[in-house]
């Protein structure tokens, strides 16, 4: 027996299975999960990362993305909870006035609960100057902007 990898495109998702088979017997590709939406998103969403934000050792989503009509100067920040067989609707957790945010997870103050640090441009720099804020994860689903 020997192991050949089988890839097949989803969507923007690449996903590789091992399949094992005889030598000169064809192999049978498995079926792959089909893509769904998991959550639809009042915002143009530019950024997304995963952490466990309640603890329940199931990995959540944040996403960040400009607010439209605020002439993409203004962002909005969500997270959608993992509750094991999907996500939950997305919780707005905080608005910041940047563009092209970008999201990124890190215990900023050593609770051990995954803080949301978010970097975007300055409205009127030019795209020369970047703000960074620290969203805190206050834990029971609450975040407070520092």
């Amino acid at each position: 027996m020997r192991n050949k990898m089988a890839k097949a495109a989803v969507g923007s998702l690449v996903m590789l299975a091992s399949i094992a088979c005889s030598p000169g017997v064809p192999a049978e590709v498995p079926k792959l999960p089909q893509p769904g939406v998991v959550s639809t998103l009042p915002v143009n969403a530019t950024s997304i990362a995963g952490g466990d934000f309640d603890g329940d050792n199931l990995e959540d989503l944040v996403v960040a993305g400009n607010i439209p009509g605020k002439g993409g100067v203004f962002s909005a920040v969500y997270v959608l909870w993992n509750n094991g067989s999907g996500y939950n609707d997305p919780k707005l957790i905080s608005q910041v006035p940047v563009g092209d945010p970008r999201v990124y997870v890190a215990d900023v103050n050593g609770d051990r609960r995954p803080d949301v640090v978010v970097v975007g441009t300055v409205a009127g720099s030019g795209g020369s100057k970047s703000n960074v804020y620290v969203i805190k994860n206050m834990g029971n689903a609450r975040f407070a902007l520092e």
